[in-house]
């Protein structure tokens, strides 16, 4: 039970919230269900408060019909907060107007008015409304058309009496003739990026702000985060001091005696930093040294005629690649991404070549990987330590006469595994299950696992990309085999598509 009271008394208020996810004629939308049911979560949560009698949900309405006179008479009920949000297709009409999309929302630019909910009815509804506050969020394609001054709530011929209440605000997923989007391959209910972020924000809180969050400091940080990960970015147009509606409770909210023991912690915590940064100068130096050491490796191999000698400064030269893979790996550990020397895809048979060099016994590696399989540019040096540490695992712990095998293929629903299988001497089986609890709990510290770093650092990498990473005995109870599954996110993935197209 929570102990939060509500910021309103929503008794005399109304939300609608619309949602269109299935189309005839159009592009299906699945996120826009998923935003729906996660708007409706939120609003009637303890963070908002919104009783559930109080907010109206409509999904996948197959047109017009009488939608527009039921929102006007929803909203005629509203005596403090009337409330609209939409998700779904955004589309312009001939005349230039923002229409939200039904299900039978035609494409024909005569037609799209007809068949879906022309904004100007949503407009309509709410000037009819006796509500104090009124509040609308789109989240659709065109949505910054609902900010122009003739569709605002504000405009001279229709204004607000501001000595009513507080006036009006709109909050637009993106601009006027910009495309909203959605999430495309998340694993299980993908969402629209804006109502995400917005819903994210609120469950999490803002540090820093007071006990309760009003409109505008949401659509600020709102901003912010977007921006932050190249996502649309939103507008929003206030009329009177609408934007200072209280929202919602602050989740990140800490009384002041919380604050006290938090200041506190805050010389251990500046201590901790400057050893972190510390740390990752003194990597940082030793990668440089080590790369000019390779430079001048790699002349002195090119020059070499040799054989004997040639060969001792191969030796020399995967000593010094692994003094490389320690200095990243350790400015990794500080909690530095490390640079992305690849901005296109890279076969993960290059990649596995690449981790096995890196290793001191490489010519005890053999490779048998499927074709076809790419790792995408900014996750292919981190795939390249993740795999050296397992690689190099199996050759320490096996016969120096041995061979340890590592292949890759496919995997069902887009990943690909990896099996890295020496011939060893095996692990215990308690040995093995602690083994696999840390390659799936990896703990802020590394000084407790010194023993099995290796197996640490693998598991910080895989941390990173939601690789997953377990341990199993090998064939006739002899050596281990480690299976590493590559989610499709790091082999194959487009940054988000379009809520509608602009055509």
């Amino acid at each position: 039970m929570s102990n939060r009271t509500p910021l309103h008394d929503y008794r005399r208020s109304k939300a609608v919230l619309i949602g269109t996810s299935s189309y005839a004629h159009l592009a299906p939308l699945p996120a826009a269900a998923n935003s729906l049911q996660r708007m409706t979560r939120l609003l009637t949560s303890d963070l908002c408060g919104w009783p559930q009698d109080r907010v109206s949900v409509f999904s996948d309405e197959s047109g017009p019909g009488d939608l527009p006179d039921r929102l006007i008479t929803t909203f005629e009920e509203a005596r403090d907060v009337a409330l609209f949000y939409f998700v779904g297709h955004g589309l312009v009409d001939v005349e230039d107007q923002l229409c939200l999309g039904l299900v039978g929302s035609r494409t024909e630019p005569h037609r799209r008015a007809s068949t879906s909910l022309q904004f100007h009815s949503v407009r309509r509804a709410m000037l009819g409304s006796p509500a104090t506050t009124k509040i609308i969020v789109l989240d659709c394609c065109f949505a910054g058309l609902a900010n122009r001054p003739s569709n605002t709530l504000g405009t001279y011929a229709d204004l607000l009496d501001k000595t009513a209440g507080t006036g009006a605000y709109t909050m637009a997923a993106c601009g006027s003739y910009s495309t909203a989007w959605y999430e495309k391959r998340a694993k299980k209910e993908p969402q629209t990026y804006f109502t995400k972020y917005l819903a994210d924000l609120v469950q999490t809180g803002i540090p820093g702000e007071p006990a309760t969050l009003r409109l505008r400091v949401l659509f600020r940080q709102l901003c912010e985060n977007l921006a932050s990960e190249h996502r649309p970015l939103p507008e929003d147009r206030n009329i009177d001091a609408a934007s200072d509606f209280l929202f919602a409770h602050n989740a990140a909210f800490l009384p002041a005696d919380t604050y006290s023991s938090l200041r506190a912690l805050e010389g251990q915590q500046e201590q901790l930093e400057g050893l972190r940064v510390m740390m990752m100068g003194m990597s940082r130096r030793n990668q440089v040294l080590v790369q000019r050491q390779l430079a001048l490796i790699d002349n002195l191999e090119k020059r070499e005629e040799d054989t004997e000698r040639l060969s001792e400064l191969y030796k020399i030269d995967h000593y010094a690649t692994r003094m490389r893979r320690t200095a990243e790996n350790l400015i990794f550990l500080a909690g530095f991404d490390l640079p992305v020397p690849w901005n296109e895809p890279v076969a993960l048979s290059g990649v596995l070549r690449a981790a096995a060099s890196e290793i001191e016994h490489y010519n005890r590696v053999t490779l048998n990987v499927a074709p076809g399989i790419m790792v995408r540019g900014e996750a292919v040096n981190d795939v390249i330590h993740l795999v050296a540490e397992l690689i190099e695992n199996g050759t320490l712990f096996s016969p120096s006469h041995s061979q340890v095998i590592v292949s890759g293929r496919p995997f069902s629903g887009g990943e690909a595994v990896l099996e890295i299988t020496d011939r060893g001497v095996g692990m215990r089986a308690d040995r093995m299950a602690r083994a696999n609890w840390l390659l799936t709990n990896p703990p802020v510290e590394g000084l407790t696992v010194s023993r099995q770093m290796g197996l640490f650092i693998a598991a910080k990498y895989a941390a990173k990309h939601k690789i997953r990473i377990e341990l199993y005995p090998g064939a006739e109870d002899r050596g281990v085999t480690a299976f590493v599954w590559l989610p499709e996110d790091i082999l194959s993935r487009e940054e988000g598509q379009e809520l509608c197209s602009t055509d």
